[in-house]
Protein backbone atom coordinates (compact mmCIF):
# COMPACT_ATOMS: atom_id res chain seq x y z
CA UNK A 1 0.00 0.00 0.00
CA UNK A 2 1.09 3.13 -1.22
CA UNK A 3 -0.39 7.03 -0.17
CA UNK A 4 0.83 9.94 -1.86
CA UNK A 5 -0.17 13.46 -2.00
CA UNK A 6 -1.88 14.79 -5.02
CA UNK A 7 0.91 17.58 -5.73
CA UNK A 8 1.81 17.37 -9.90
CA UNK A 9 4.61 20.34 -8.78
CA UNK A 10 7.70 19.06 -8.40
CA UNK A 11 7.98 15.62 -9.66
CA UNK A 12 5.13 14.88 -7.30
CA UNK A 13 3.01 13.31 -6.85
CA UNK A 14 5.53 11.97 -3.77
CA UNK A 15 5.08 9.49 -1.30
CA UNK A 16 3.41 9.97 1.97
CA UNK A 17 3.26 6.59 3.37
CA UNK A 18 4.61 2.96 2.32
CA UNK A 19 3.78 -0.18 4.27
CA UNK A 20 6.37 -2.90 5.10
CA UNK A 21 4.54 -5.14 2.13
CA UNK A 22 5.69 -2.32 -0.01
CA UNK A 23 8.89 -1.70 0.89
CA UNK A 24 10.01 -6.06 0.57
CA UNK A 25 8.82 -5.59 -2.67
CA UNK A 26 10.81 -2.56 -3.71
CA UNK A 27 13.77 -3.43 -1.41
CA UNK A 28 13.62 -0.02 -0.72
CA UNK A 29 13.18 1.38 3.07
CA UNK A 30 10.38 3.43 4.29
CA UNK A 31 13.41 6.35 4.64
CA UNK A 32 14.13 5.80 1.09
CA UNK A 33 10.79 5.95 -0.25
CA UNK A 34 9.16 8.61 1.58
CA UNK A 35 8.86 12.23 -0.63
CA UNK A 36 10.02 10.24 -3.36
CA UNK A 37 7.91 9.88 -7.04
CA UNK A 38 6.73 6.45 -7.29
CA UNK A 39 8.95 7.15 -10.78
CA UNK A 40 11.65 5.85 -9.16
CA UNK A 41 10.11 1.99 -9.72
CA UNK A 42 10.32 3.14 -13.51
CA UNK A 43 12.92 1.52 -15.93
CA UNK A 44 13.41 0.53 -19.55
CA UNK A 45 10.51 -2.28 -19.99
CA UNK A 46 7.81 0.09 -18.06
CA UNK A 47 5.14 0.42 -20.38
CA UNK A 48 4.54 4.02 -21.28
CA UNK A 49 1.47 3.62 -22.63
CA UNK A 50 0.01 2.36 -19.48
CA UNK A 51 1.60 4.94 -17.55
CA UNK A 52 0.10 7.60 -19.96
CA UNK A 53 -3.04 6.36 -19.34
CA UNK A 54 -2.26 6.34 -14.94
CA UNK A 55 -1.56 9.95 -15.73
CA UNK A 56 -4.81 10.72 -17.77
CA UNK A 57 -6.83 9.03 -14.64
CA UNK A 58 -5.08 10.62 -12.01
CA UNK A 59 -5.16 13.72 -12.97
CA UNK A 60 -8.98 13.63 -14.04
CA UNK A 61 -9.58 12.40 -10.73
CA UNK A 62 -10.46 8.70 -11.78
CA UNK A 63 -9.72 4.91 -10.56
CA UNK A 64 -6.52 3.53 -12.52
CA UNK A 65 -5.80 0.34 -12.70
CA UNK A 66 -3.38 -1.92 -15.27
CA UNK A 67 -0.26 -3.54 -14.99
CA UNK A 68 3.04 -3.09 -16.08
CA UNK A 69 7.23 -3.86 -15.39
CA UNK A 70 8.66 -2.34 -12.17
CA UNK A 71 12.24 -1.77 -11.11
CA UNK A 72 13.42 -2.97 -7.26
CA UNK A 73 16.81 -1.06 -6.06
CA UNK A 74 18.60 -3.13 -7.20
CA UNK A 75 17.42 -2.72 -10.84
CA UNK A 76 16.07 -6.16 -11.25
CA UNK A 77 12.42 -6.07 -12.93
CA UNK A 78 9.29 -7.38 -11.66
CA UNK A 79 5.90 -7.25 -12.63
CA UNK A 80 3.37 -5.33 -10.90
CA UNK A 81 -0.42 -4.70 -11.01
CA UNK A 82 -1.85 -1.72 -9.39
CA UNK A 83 -5.07 0.37 -8.60
CA UNK A 84 -4.94 4.22 -7.70
CA UNK A 85 -8.06 5.75 -5.93
CA UNK A 86 -8.47 9.29 -5.20
CA UNK A 87 -9.17 10.71 -2.02
CA UNK A 88 -11.11 13.37 -2.22
CA UNK A 89 -12.67 16.25 0.32
CA UNK A 90 -16.70 16.71 0.44
CA UNK A 91 -16.40 19.61 -2.12
CA UNK A 92 -14.73 17.17 -4.69
CA UNK A 93 -10.98 18.54 -4.01
CA UNK A 94 -8.65 15.78 -4.98
CA UNK A 95 -6.30 15.53 -1.67
CA UNK A 96 -4.38 12.06 -2.16
CA UNK A 97 -3.97 9.11 -3.81
CA UNK A 98 -4.21 5.67 -2.64
CA UNK A 99 -2.60 3.04 -4.28
CA UNK A 100 -2.56 -1.08 -3.62
CA UNK A 101 0.19 -2.99 -5.52
CA UNK A 102 0.89 -6.92 -6.54
CA UNK A 103 3.91 -8.30 -7.63
CA UNK A 104 2.50 -10.63 -10.25
CA UNK A 105 5.57 -12.09 -11.67
CA UNK A 106 5.02 -15.45 -11.02
CA UNK A 107 1.04 -15.38 -12.26
CA UNK A 108 2.95 -13.96 -15.35
CA UNK A 109 5.45 -16.71 -15.36
CA UNK A 110 2.75 -19.26 -14.42
CA UNK A 111 0.72 -17.91 -17.78
CA UNK A 112 3.38 -17.97 -20.31
CA UNK A 113 4.23 -21.63 -19.33
CA UNK A 114 0.91 -22.56 -19.39
CA UNK A 115 0.70 -20.65 -22.95
CA UNK A 116 3.78 -22.94 -23.79
CA UNK A 117 2.32 -26.14 -22.56
CA UNK A 118 -1.09 -25.50 -24.94
CA UNK A 119 0.94 -24.37 -27.59
CA UNK A 120 2.57 -27.93 -27.49
CA UNK A 121 -0.41 -30.20 -26.60
CA UNK A 122 -1.82 -28.33 -29.86
CA UNK A 123 0.99 -29.65 -32.02
CA UNK A 124 -0.02 -33.71 -30.75
CA UNK A 125 -2.01 -35.57 -33.65
CA UNK A 126 -3.78 -37.54 -30.55
CA UNK A 127 -6.75 -35.94 -29.24
CA UNK A 128 -6.76 -34.14 -25.70
CA UNK A 129 -9.23 -33.27 -23.23
CA UNK A 130 -8.53 -31.95 -20.44
CA UNK A 131 -12.00 -32.14 -17.42
CA UNK A 132 -11.70 -30.90 -14.03
CA UNK A 133 -12.88 -33.04 -11.21
CA UNK A 134 -16.38 -32.75 -12.16
CA UNK A 135 -15.57 -34.04 -15.89
CA UNK A 136 -16.39 -30.68 -17.30
CA UNK A 137 -14.22 -29.97 -19.74
CA UNK A 138 -11.89 -27.61 -19.67
CA UNK A 139 -9.59 -27.65 -22.85
CA UNK A 140 -9.57 -29.55 -25.82
CA UNK A 141 -6.27 -29.72 -28.59
CA UNK A 142 -6.79 -29.24 -32.08
CA UNK A 143 -6.67 -32.58 -33.04
CA UNK A 144 -9.88 -33.66 -30.38
CA UNK A 145 -11.88 -30.59 -32.11
CA UNK A 146 -10.72 -31.53 -35.18
CA UNK A 147 -11.47 -34.99 -34.62
CA UNK A 148 -15.71 -34.28 -32.89
CA UNK A 149 -16.58 -31.78 -34.98
CA UNK A 150 -16.89 -29.32 -31.90
CA UNK A 151 -14.82 -26.35 -30.91
CA UNK A 152 -13.98 -25.41 -27.51
CA UNK A 153 -16.09 -22.65 -27.12
CA UNK A 154 -18.97 -25.29 -28.16
CA UNK A 155 -17.93 -27.49 -24.99
CA UNK A 156 -15.97 -25.03 -22.93
CA UNK A 157 -17.43 -26.31 -18.86
CA UNK A 158 -20.00 -28.68 -20.58
CA UNK A 159 -20.18 -32.26 -18.74
CA UNK A 160 -17.36 -34.68 -20.66
CA UNK A 161 -20.92 -36.84 -21.84
CA UNK A 162 -21.28 -34.12 -24.39
CA UNK A 163 -18.13 -36.44 -25.72
CA UNK A 164 -19.27 -39.81 -25.03
CA UNK A 165 -22.63 -41.70 -25.65
CA UNK A 166 -24.01 -41.88 -21.78
CA UNK A 167 -22.82 -41.82 -18.30
CA UNK A 168 -22.44 -45.23 -17.92
CA UNK A 169 -19.82 -45.30 -20.41
CA UNK A 170 -18.45 -42.80 -17.99
CA UNK A 171 -19.12 -44.63 -14.73
CA UNK A 172 -16.80 -47.68 -16.89
CA UNK A 173 -14.27 -44.89 -17.69
CA UNK A 174 -13.85 -43.94 -14.29
CA UNK A 175 -14.00 -47.75 -12.66
CA UNK A 176 -10.80 -48.55 -15.10
CA UNK A 177 -9.19 -45.21 -14.13
CA UNK A 178 -9.62 -46.27 -10.46
CA UNK A 179 -8.81 -49.43 -10.92
CA UNK A 180 -5.23 -51.77 -11.89
CA UNK A 181 -7.16 -53.61 -13.90
CA UNK A 182 -5.00 -55.55 -15.99
CA UNK A 183 -7.12 -56.37 -19.06
CA UNK A 184 -8.59 -52.50 -20.10
CA UNK A 185 -9.41 -53.91 -24.18
CA UNK A 186 -12.61 -52.71 -23.85
CA UNK A 187 -13.75 -50.61 -27.07
CA UNK A 188 -17.05 -48.42 -27.57
CA UNK A 189 -18.09 -46.05 -30.22
CA UNK A 190 -19.32 -42.59 -30.49
CA UNK A 191 -20.69 -40.53 -33.06
CA UNK A 192 -19.74 -37.37 -33.33
CA UNK A 193 -21.44 -34.01 -34.83
CA UNK A 194 -18.97 -35.14 -38.36
CA UNK A 195 -20.49 -38.51 -39.68
CA UNK A 196 -17.36 -40.20 -39.07
CA UNK A 197 -17.42 -42.36 -35.45
CA UNK A 198 -14.61 -42.80 -33.32
CA UNK A 199 -13.65 -46.06 -31.72
CA UNK A 200 -11.94 -45.87 -28.70
CA UNK A 201 -9.81 -48.78 -27.23
CA UNK A 202 -9.77 -47.94 -23.31
CA UNK A 203 -6.20 -49.62 -23.45
CA UNK A 204 -4.94 -46.41 -25.02
CA UNK A 205 -7.07 -44.25 -22.66
CA UNK A 206 -4.86 -43.00 -19.29
CA UNK A 207 -4.74 -40.20 -17.26
CA UNK A 208 -1.91 -37.40 -16.10
CA UNK A 209 -2.81 -35.30 -12.93
CA UNK A 210 -1.91 -31.68 -14.10
CA UNK A 211 -0.42 -29.68 -11.11
CA UNK A 212 -1.87 -25.96 -11.84
CA UNK A 213 -2.59 -23.09 -8.90
CA UNK A 214 -6.21 -24.18 -9.85
CA UNK A 215 -7.55 -27.91 -8.53
CA UNK A 216 -5.90 -30.39 -10.20
CA UNK A 217 -7.31 -31.48 -13.24
CA UNK A 218 -7.63 -34.81 -15.35
CA UNK A 219 -5.73 -34.80 -18.92
CA UNK A 220 -7.82 -37.75 -20.85
CA UNK A 221 -5.12 -38.64 -24.29
CA UNK A 222 -7.38 -40.94 -25.95
CA UNK A 223 -6.09 -42.89 -29.13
Amino acid sequence: IVITDACFNNNGPHILFCNPAFCEMTGYSEEELIGQSPRILQGPETDLTVIQELKDCISNGLFFHNNTINYRKDKTPYAVEWNISPIKTETGEITHFVSVQRDITEKNESLKYQAMLVAAINTIPDTIVITDDQARIKFMNHAAEELSGYTLADLKDEPITKLYPHDQKLIELQRIKNQNIENKDHVYEKHFKKTCAMKIALAACYWLILITLKPLMILMVMH
